[in-house]
């Protein structure tokens, strides 16, 4: 039995990698194909970024003999990397999984499930390790010795995996009981949510200071990490290759992975079918007034979006990125024009134009509509049977995203061209456009979910992440944020950037207007037929 579920689990991870289904219904070869390069083009851009990340750190630590040091920095980010990715995962997956009561039901031991359900997270946080290891490894410039490789291996196949594992599940447990005592559960992950996602993005920013620290002063660093055993042990396993190094890892690893799996094999059916009563509410009649068709179906979005999290933080995770940025520019408006004044002065004037396309990217990110209509899953017959013109959910639907992202980009917008000190027609251009991309985003999701709509998933991070409206959402987004700044570059100077915005503005006006009439079009017979 334990075969049969990993097998069902290697299924759906490979739904996510290729989009194939989980059903009987066969998939084109040219499109997993298609689906699997681009699953493919994104991993290796990431770790493209990483090698970048490693080759500027390469040189100075092996001038210096730190390889030790060098590769315990990679394990440390690519532990922060494999569990800033696992713990609401591991949460979902271990705790919350709307499969488990039914599992349970069948003859299969608990232990079957929970194993089955580890194994899959510890494929995905080797996966996550290795787009950081392997970038490591390739920018380290002396061959490592055997002894190092087979270190290197361990480490990132079962040593950090485990930590990972273990940790993910105290920290996913100790998520899972404070959520399980809130009335508002979705309300307490959003928080945890941003509270992860805060201190992960102010790792980015202060990327380039680390960076130049770690190069700048690496033997005072070293002295640093050397008095901190278990930090210093990763990169010891692996240059020079020390065995003591790898059994202390080891032990700090194995033999706690091995209590957590027994500890939650104990509980895990009462973990797993908790449904805490949050007390009984007192009836207390109230008068209600009624809503139209359009606005029930507006308040039916918003509620699902604001109960699951993982759409939330998927398809909206710019409104995040949108709300962080128009912050750290209003409230540091002194710092930034300081720095534009001092260190950036060559590129200040550059900037307004720089900040224009960089906007319409973030918008391009937000694409709540792409995965609107497979969300609807199973239950997407209890849409159709309402008697709502299908129009009128395709335009509640455009509406959704539109409320709920545009406020963030325009006030990012603003506070870009305030602390920028942008103005004339480049002004109107840096809150137009970024405006008119946030529209082409949702049409396009909308479009686009309809073509490929995604039914069979099992919960909704599939429905969020694996679907190929999504993917096509992505790239078609970020392809039509990019032309116009290309278009620039290779013009070098002999199209003014005024002249360039307005007729991106109008063609993306346009393209809106067409996205549009074919919604309200074929899109309504489409939803109609599915």
């Amino acid at each position: 039995m334990l075969k049969t579920l990993l097998s069902l689990r290697l299924r759906a991870l490979l739904h996510v990698v290729t989009g194939a289904g989980l059903t009987r219904k066969k998939k084109s070869l040219p499109r997993l194909i298609a689906f699997a390069a681009l699953m493919l083009f994104s991993a290796g851009s990431l770790g493209l970024f990483f090698w970048h990340v490693f080759d500027a750190l390469a040189r100075p630590f092996s001038r210096f003999g730190l390889g030790w040091m060098y590769f315990s920095f990679a394990a440390l980010l690519a532990f922060a990397l494999m569990f800033l990715g696992g713990v609401f995962m591991t949460k979902a997956q271990l705790f919350e999984a709307r499969d488990n009561e039914l599992l349970l039901s069948l003859p299969i031991r608990p232990l079957d499930i929970l194993l089955s359900r580890l194994a899959l997270l510890w494929l995905i946080a080797v996966l996550s390790g290795l787009l950081v290891g392997l970038p490591a490894l390739l920018a380290w410039p002396k061959a490592l010795k055997a002894s190092g490789v087979v270190s290197f291996v361990l480490l990132y196949l079962a040593l950090l995996p485990f930590l990972c594992l273990e940790l993910s599940a105290l920290f996913g447990w100790i998520i899972h009981r404070v959520s399980a005592r809130f009335g508002h559960k979705p309300l307490v992950t959003v928080l945890l949510w941003l509270l992860f996602l805060g201190g992960y993005l102010a790792l980015c920013f202060s990327m380039k200071d680390l960076l130049g620290r770690l190069a700048a002063n690496p033997l005072k660093l070293a002295a640093l990490l050397r008095s901190r055993g278990p930090l210093a042990w990763p990169g010891r396993a692996v240059s020079p290759g020390e065995p003591a190094a790898l059994g202390k890892l080891a032990l700090l690893s194995l033999p706690p992975f091995a209590l957590v799996v027994f500890l939650l094999a104990k509980t895990f059916v009462r973990t797993a079918t908790d449904r805490r009563s949050l007390g009984k509410k007192r009836y207390v009649e109230r008068r209600t007034e009624g809503l139209s068709p359009a606005g029930a179906l507006l308040l039916r979005e918003l509620r699902r979006l604001w109960s699951c999290p993982v759409y939330l933080f998927n398809a909206g995770l710019g409104l995040v990125v949108a709300l962080f940025g128009a912050a750290a520019l209003l409230f540091r408006t002194a710092a930034v024009r300081a720095l534009l004044a001092g260190e950036y002065a060559p590129v200040a004037g550059m900037l307004p134009l720089v900040s224009i396309p960089a906007l319409c990217f973030l918008a391009s990110m937000i694409y709540l509509t792409a995965p609107s209509v497979s969300l609807e899953g199973r239950t997407f017959w209890i849409l159709r049977s309402l008697p709502v013109d299908a129009r009128e959910i395709l335009r509640v639907k455009l509406l959704l995203q539109l409320l709920v992202a545009m406020p963030p980009i325009l006030l990012l917008s603003a506070a870009a061209a305030f602390v920028l000190r942008t103005g004339g027609l480049l002004l109107l251009l840096q809150l137009l456009l970024p405006a008119l991309y946030c529209l082409l985003s949702a049409l396009v999701g909308l479009v686009m979910n309809l073509l490929f709509p995604n039914f069979d998933w099992v919960n909704e991070t599939q429905a969020v992440k694996s679907g190929l409206s999504v993917l096509l959402t992505m790239l078609i987004g970020m392809a039509a944020s990019a032309a116009p700044a290309l278009v620039y570059v290779l013009a070098r100077g002999r199209v003014s950037p005024e002249l360039l915005g307005c007729l991106t503005a109008l063609l993306t006006a346009l393209g809106c207007l067409f996205l549009y009439r074919w919604l309200m079009r074929r899109g309504a017979k489409r939803l109609e037929e599915l």
